[in-house]
């Protein structure tokens, strides 16, 4: 089960000109450096994307004058069969079921790697197409329009209203909405269209539902609206812009861009400005997650979104991933539950058969053609460079860990407190003699091995034995590392993390009360833990810190192949990764200027406070980990300084407390958690 808190280590940071402090890292609240413009193959308007969330190198464009555009991790031109402007793209995930639609009853379906043109029964500009399932679509358009594809035909549907109509979103095949001209909103439910009072008389452009109880509509004048499934509720978009697109990843993150530049983002209640230092018109959006979008404008302008240092990549599974082991930047394997293994290419990651349902639990590789896995029911598979073949193991017991020193030596490790010895042709029992589960062992050479489980004991193999190590741990341990002979460490349940050194074991305490399901070093300075609700933790220089990982799926295993480059795999086949070490945003140098806050995790309120602040006015806000500022205050400090802000109705996550004191700003991270 997930346990709804991340502990988060406190930075008390703050800002000034023209002086030198010690450097910290910090999210940079200025976000549209986030946003990045990307050459683009076409001088035309571009009026929809489409994204495919199951494949990050899989996209489509649409625009003016019949342009399209094909993304397979740089946007391509395709040559189209028609010169009509194009308005709308969609396709149904990782298929080849895909439709276009535009001016003058425009339908193209893609067929067999080409689009070609279909007749429907309209005569009207079509305006959006979506595809809810499998040989399932919908298409709206002028004079009220809306068009349905049962698997063969397109046939007209009543729509009860003459409206323009230019969106249209199904979150389900059963739950629908369209969007139009003066305020107009449709509703699909039990086989027929139904208007919704909107409370609006603006045009709105784009409506998207992320299932039937959470829908947005972005329209002129900066008009954004909030559905629950049966009401509409305005929200404030603080802008004016005439508003072209709409588009959320989750029930809370999501964006909404337009003219001038116009790029807004949000938690889904509230609305602050992303980048506004464009000047052409943005006309469409959308994002594999939330991490990773495009816009696309006037004139053929691309935009990228990279929002965190940990973006997702697609898996292509929504089962477990237990552990990951990369060869190269461009070669790695990930396995997981139900006999999952995966084979990463350097761009994207693919289905292997394993030959087996049983869950994998572990991976290793001495090199590219010699690699192994251990999983459930005694499983070992062998990996030869080419396919997994299952060899015995002798057991029958679920293996968690398995480690190899070169091709002809390793260990695997499980249940029972087996642990297995390959000696190049078969695998025996080398056990130290305990019944409790092991979940994972670490060898540096032939005589220096460690293995650690359920009873928080941590064994050594000298070569020929293995003996239990004093002052260890009560709690289970879950993955160990060492970077030499005398300095490892082990993590495990409910925060608990150890490291060794010339005194032997000692506790080290993170603040975190998550499980921590892996750890990964480098070398002695760089390492990483992950653990349950996406938490991430990287050592360095000055010890360890916390860092923003984007989900808050349980992540189970990480690797890194290089101090910059590294994955992490977990819950529901999520994968992520990074490129820079899991930074996010830019660096900058901050000093204390004595503000504190407490409690930290915080649930309902946080307290700010400083022993002198002096007679001045404060200016204090709460940013999220994407920069968005979500809460603020204004206030005036007559010296000491207490000051409580109602924290409740901020989702569970990392925050930063920013409080501006003249030309001076100091940043506080702190962890809002659930309410009781």
């Amino acid at each position: 089960m997930k346990k709804n808190i991340i502990i988060l280590l406190i930075l008390s940071l703050s800002i000034q000109t023209k002086a030198q402090w010690s450097q910290q890292d910090i999210l940079e609240t200025n976000s549209s450096t986030l946003w990045k413009e990307v050459t683009s193959p076409s001088a035309q308007d571009i009026w929809s994307i489409w994204l495919d969330k199951s494949n990050f190198n899989i996209g489509w464009a649409v625009g003016k004058a019949g342009t399209i555009l094909k993304y397979n991790g740089t946007w391509q031109k395709i040559t189209g069969p028609v010169s009509t402007d194009l308005r709308s793209v969609c396709f149904f995930p990782g298929t080849n079921d895909g439709w276009i639609c535009g001016l003058n009853a425009t339908m193209l379906k893609y067929d067999l790697g080409t689009w070609t043109t279909v007749t429907v029964p309209t005569t009207s500009a079509l305006n959006s197409v979506c595809i809810p399932q499998a040989n399932l679509a919908w298409a709206v358009g002028t004079n009220g329009t809306i068009l349905k594809y049962n698997g063969t035909n397109w046939i007209n549907f009543n729509s009860n209203t003459s409206a323009q109509l230019y969106s249209v979103s199904f979150p389900d095949s059963a739950h629908g909405w369209a969007v139009g001209d003066n305020g107009t909103v449709l509703k699909y439910y039990q086989g027929a269209w139904t208007a919704q009072n909107s409370g609006t008389t603006y045009p709105l452009s784009s409506v998207h539902f992320t299932d039937a109880t959470h829908g947005w509509t972005a329209g002129f004048s900066g008009t954004i609206l909030f559905c629950n499934g049966n009401n509409w509720i305005a929200q404030s978009s603080g802008n004016s812009s005439n508003l072209r697109s709409v588009y959320f990843v989750n029930n809370i993150t999501g964006w909404a861009v337009g003219d001038n530049g116009t790029i807004l983002m949000s938690n889904g209640f509230s609305w602050k400005t992303q980048s506004s230092a464009l000047s052409y018109n943005i006309l469409c959006t959308a994002f594999f997650n939330s991490a990773n979008g495009w816009c696309g404008g006037s004139s053929g302008k691309l935009l990228n979104y990279t929002g965190t240092g940990w973006p997702e990549q697609g898996s292509g599974t929504n089962r477990t991933l237990r552990d990951i082991f990369m060869l190269s930047k461009t070669n790695g394997w990930t396995a997981g539950d139900g006999g999952t293994l995966l084979k990463y290419n350097g761009s994207s990651w693919s289905a292997i058969n394993s030959g087996t349902t049983n869950d994998l639990y572990s991976l290793f590789f001495t090199d590219a053609t010699h690699g192994w896995a251990a999983g459930g029911l005694g499983t070992i598979l062998k990996y030869n460079g080419t396919t997994w073949q299952a060899v015995s193991s002798g057991v029958t017991v679920n293996l968690f860990a398995i480690y190899f020193v070169n091709p002809n030596l390793g260990w695997a490790a499980g249940e029972d407190g087996t642990i297995l010895k390959y000696n190049g042709s078969t695998w025996t029992s080398e056990g130290p003699g305990s019944l409790t589960p092991y979940y994972d062992i670490f060898f540096l050479d032939a005589t220096h091995g460690w293995a650690a489980g359920f009873d928080g004991k941590i064994r050594k193999y000298d070569g020929g034995n293995w003996s239990t190590m004093p002052g260890t741990s009560t709690s289970p341990l879950y993955q160990l590392w060492f970077t030499d002979t005398i300095t490892g460490w082990a993590a495990g349940y409910n925060g608990t993390l150890l490291k060794h050194d010339q005194t032997g074991w000692n506790s080290i305490s993170l603040g975190a009360t998550v499980n921590l399901n892996g750890i990964y070093f480098k070398d002695a300075t760089h390492g990483w833990i992950v653990g349950d609700n996406g938490t991430i933790f990287v050592h360095d220089a000055s010890g360890w810190k916390s860092q923003f990982s984007g989900t808050n799926n349980n992540l189970r295993a990480v690797f890194f192949t290089d101090t910059k480059n590294g994955w992490a795999v977990g819950d529901e086949g999520l994968i992520i990764s990074t490129i820079n070490g899991g930074e996010v945003g830019l660096k900058r140098n901050y000093p204390n200027s004595g503000f504190k806050i407490y409690p930290n995790p915080a649930n309902n309120y946080l307290v700010i406070s400083a022993a002198d602040a002096g007679v001045v006015n404060l200016e204090i806000s709460i940013i999220d980990a994407f920069g968005r500022e979500v809460l603020s205050y204004k206030t005036q400090s007559q010296g000491v300084f207490n000051y409580f802000m109602d924290v409740s109705s901020l989702q569970p996550g990392m925050y930063f407390c920013k409080v501006s004191k003249g030309s001076k700003v100091q940043l506080l991270k702190f962890l809002k958690t659930s309410g009781n």
